[in-house]
C-alpha cells in the first residue's frame, strides 16, 4: 500500500508513503498455535516516508506487543523483530 492507493480511494496525502506487511507463513503458524489471538498483530509492517529530503524507514517493534500472548509468543516475536531491523538497516544503507 502506498500514496496512490490512498489516492485512487479518495484519500490523497502529500508526500510518498509506503507500508509494506511482511509474514512468514511459518513463523504466523508458530505464533497462531501458541495463541489464536495473535491474529491480530498479524502481518508485521514496515513503512517508509520522506522527511526533509531523507528516507525514513521503520516499523512498531513486534516485542512491544508480544508479551501479553505468552512467553512463547514473546521468543517468536524477539527473533522476527531481529530479522525485520536488520532488513531496514540493509534498506537504510542503499536509500
Amino acid at each position: 500500500m502506498g500514496t496512490e492507493t490512498l489516492e485512487k480511494k479518495g484519500h490523497p496525502v502529500s508526500g510518498q508513503f509506503v507500508i509494506w506487511e511482511v509474514c512468514k507463513p511459518s513463523v504466523a503458524a508458530r505464533v497462531l498455535t501458541e495463541n489464536p489471538d495473535v491474529i491480530y498483530l498479524l502481518p508485521c509492517k514496515l513503512g517508509a516516508y520522506e522527511r526533509n529530503g531523507q528516507t525514513v524507514v521503520g516499523m512498531i517493534r513486534p516485542t512491544n506487543f508480544a508479551e501479553p500472548f505468552g512467553e512463547g509468543v514473546a521468543f517468536v516475536a524477539r527473533e522476527v523483530e531481529e530479522e525485520l531491523v536488520e532488513v531496514l538497516r540493509q534498506v537504510s544503507a542503499n536509500a
